[in-house]
């Protein structure tokens, strides 16, 4: 007899205090510091640095597709689109990083 797969259902979904709440309660993108200057800066990066740092460093070839700040935005908004200041990534070493509190 066969049997079903079990359906994904993420987990915030059913949280109260989930994603949908944090998400809600958030500023927007703009208002905290990515507008469209930074989305032009952003592509900038990325354009000229193609491939994910923490990857290369590992001997490992990742496309980047998110560029992460050094040091924190909210402690050097000054630093916001300087280019020594980030870091181009791919999506689970940006994800790696940030949980981690860098």
């Amino acid at each position: 007899m066969p049997i079903r797969p079990p359906k994904h259902r993420p987990r915030y979904v059913d949280a109260p205090a989930g994603r949908c709440v944090y998400d809600a309660s958030r500023d927007s993108a703009a208002v905290r510091g990515y507008d469209r200057q930074w989305q032009r800066f952003r592509r900038g990066i990325l354009a000229e640095r193609p491939l994910c740092q923490d990857c290369a460093a590992s001997d490992r070839v990742i496309a980047a597709t998110d560029v992460h700040h050094v040091r924190k935005l909210r402690d050097r908004p000054d630093l916001r689109l300087d280019p020594d200041n980030v870091m181009a990534l791919c999506s689970s070493c940006h994800d790696a990083r940030t949980a981690r509190g860098e």
